[in-house]
């Protein structure tokens, strides 16, 4: 096998050759140059006709007959992504994306294989009955192949991608099947990466990106919002090897698609779970005012500054931030293997430091999920037998908690979701953050008025299990579908008219991508936001990013 020939120069060597330039004197804002090069002055918006003649330069016969003809953007973004070979189209949900996928997949069709990839079995299998169907491809129905996990003719057919011209499946399962050399990327002339947001660390989605690059194979990534920040849209960038992003006119797409309004609603708290809050806060604080002291002790000077303000200006700490400093503590790891006391000291840091992870997330379940996932993960605690769980235990603050905590029902925001149901009547998409809330939220919604079902992630619910759910959801037997991440990107379920954040989320990705869940701008999006809680903190971050990533893709994108 042969790799494509010549070096791909990376964003970061752009980065540090501008650096050097400007370190001699070099001003490129002098000359209007922005990150990739001279920006040159935009041009007037292209005519219908013009768009309608550069599309004419290429070949869409594949593409069963459409009932209407693309969208202006639409059209933009298609000869974007084909004039530039690799790309990021960055539009927003509901705004047609698989359409322009698919005319990018029929041009390259013509020249050989295509590869599009989803994040989930459910999400390929969607893009799979599409291509097959009225809006599909003109191809023969083994000239299309699906690859997820639990197709078990893929897996014991060694022909089975013998006709296969278009493969859809997920990271995981392609690159399965090209290690045991049953797809082989040099046949592809296009990679479509579908949420391709997902391309980063030892994501799969990032091993696929390394082999397309390596035997140049064009790739073209979509998403709704591809990255938290700049910083991670620069890695994104440079994770594809592209430099160049599409990003359509918010002002031209609202002439086509119309959003649903998204609705704040605040949500106060009782004064017994504000008094177990604030008895759990001090606990924590003290672990965290421990977890210094022997840190400390033991010569973690990064360790200490990395928590120092917490200590200084206490507040529960993220779990981001005890990500981090998970990682600094594994950094010491090597030097401390001995009995002396500053090993102990940092032993005692990892059990001090366990016991805030777990206290943090135990904190968060009785201030943003419920009184009964938060005993629920109490009773988790009692027969854990680490030092850490013990910290927890054995702690009067803890057990006082629970005290106040056996006195309330069940989290106010409940109530709200009750009356939302009611009051719009209509199918609902609600959104929540663990497995065993979806379960218990759902049966509780059965057991009044709301007939509701749970729909997971395929770790904890098999793809036929999913797709069965999702068709009974359509076929009305269902009234609400109460869902983890798992439905979060890229599902078109035209039924839903209601979308309930029960928390917000952690990011903005997410945000962005569960209220794209709701098409119809008759619809209603409501996220639940616990007044002087952490979901404050998450909603506004997310508002925040949108606003900062907005002025960044208006900066970079190039039209």
């Amino acid at each position: 096998m042969r790799m494509a020939d010549g070096d791909t120069c990376s964003l970061v060597q752009v980065m540090l050759r501008k650096k050097q330039q400007k370190k001699k004197g070099y001003n490129p804002n002098q000359l209007s140059l922005g990150l990739f090069g001279e920006r040159k002055p935009k041009p007037d918006e292209n005519t219908e006709e013009e768009l309608n003649r550069k599309l004419a330069a290429y070949d869409f016969s594949l593409l069963k007959p459409r009932p209407y003809e693309h969208r202006t953007y639409q059209k933009k973004a298609l000869l974007f992504a084909l004039e530039h070979k690799n790309a990021i189209i960055q539009l927003g949900t509901g705004t047609g994306k698989t359409e322009i996928e698919f005319s990018l997949a029929a041009e390259a069709l013509k020249r050989g294989k295509v590869m599009l990839v989803a994040d989930t079995h459910i999400l390929c299998k969607q893009h799979y009955d599409e291509a097959r169907g009225e809006a599909g491809f003109a191809l023969g129905q083994d000239e299309i192949a699906l690859a997820v996990g639990e197709n078990r003719q893929r897996r014991k057919d060694p022909e089975f991608y013998k006709k296969a011209r278009l493969v859809i499946g997920t990271a995981e399962a392609i690159m399965q099947d090209i290690i045991r050399d049953r797809l082989h990327m040099e046949d592809f002339k296009l990679v479509i990466l579908d949420e391709v947001h997902h391309t980063t660390g030892a994501d799969d989605y990032m091993k696929v990106v390394n082999l397309a690059i390596g035997f140049g194979v064009p790739r073209v990534g979509f998403s709704a919002s591809p990255a938290e920040n700049k910083e991670r849209l620069l890695d994104l960038m440079d994770n594809m090897q592209v430099n160049h992003i599409f990003s359509g006119d918010q002002k031209e797409i609202e002439r086509y698609v119309g959003y649903a309004p998204h609705i704040k609603v605040w949500v106060p708290l009782e004064e017994k779970r504000k008094e177990a809050l604030n008895v759990y806060s001090e606990l924590i604080k003290e672990l965290l005012e421990r977890m210094v002291y022997y840190s400390s002790y033991a010569g973690m000077d990064t360790l200490v500054k990395h928590y120092n303000n917490l200590v200084s200006e206490f507040r529960i700490p993220r779990t981001k931030e005890l990500n981090s400093g998970m990682h600094i503590i594994n950094t010491y790891r090597d030097k401390f293997n001995s009995y002396d006391e500053q090993s102990e000291a940092y032993f005692l840091t990892c059990s001090y430091h366990a016991a805030i992870y777990k206290a943090s997330y135990h904190y968060a379940t009785l201030e943003r999920i419920g009184t009964e996932e938060f005993f629920d993960y109490g009773r988790r605690l009692e027969s854990d037998q680490t030092k850490a769980a013990g910290l927890l235990r054995g702690s009067a603050k803890y057990q006082k908690c629970l005290s106040i905590a056996a006195q309330l029902d069940d989290h106010p925001k409940l109530i709200y979701v009750y009356n939302l149901l009611a009051e719009h009547n209509e199918q609902a998409i609600i959104f929540v953050e663990t497995k065993s809330h979806a379960l218990r939220l759902a049966a509780k919604l059965s057991k009044s008025t709301f007939p509701a079902v749970a729909l997971l992630g395929k770790s904890e619910m098999s793809e036929k299990k999913q797709l069965k759910i999702r068709k009974d959801f359509e076929d009305g037997k269902y009234q609400v579908l109460v869902a983890t991440s798992v439905a979060n990107e890229g599902l078109h379920m035209p039924a839903i008219k209601l979308c309930i954040n029960y928390s917000a989320p952690y990011s903005h990705i997410a945000m962005q991508q569960r209220i794209g869940r709701v098409r119809s701008a008759q619809g209603k999006i409501y996220t639940l936001i616990g007044q002087d809680t952490s979901d404050v903190i998450l909603y506004h971050m997310s508002q925040s990013r949108k606003k900062s990533l907005k002025k960044v893709y208006e900066d970079w994108a190039d039209h």
